[in-house]
């Protein structure tokens, strides 16, 4: 099932902010999930890291 994954780069006291939003139709089962499941919980810690090396590769730096 297709979703759309989205970034938002605002520029902030020199840096760059990074904004990522994922949306898409949910069926009956994802809802249901969704219920007992937090995604953020999943995949939080990833998609955290994950802008973290983004920043780092944008800046130069070795990544984690």
């Amino acid at each position: 099932m297709p979703g759309t994954v989205e970034f938002t780069f605002t520029p902030e006291d020199g840096n760059s902010v990074v904004t990522l939003a994922m949306y898409g139709h949910r069926n009956f089962m994802m809802k249901a999930m969704s219920v007992v499941i937090s995604c953020n919980k999943m995949f939080g810690p990833k998609l955290e890291k994950s802008l973290a090396d983004l920043g780092a590769a944008a800046s130069g730096a070795p990544t984690r």
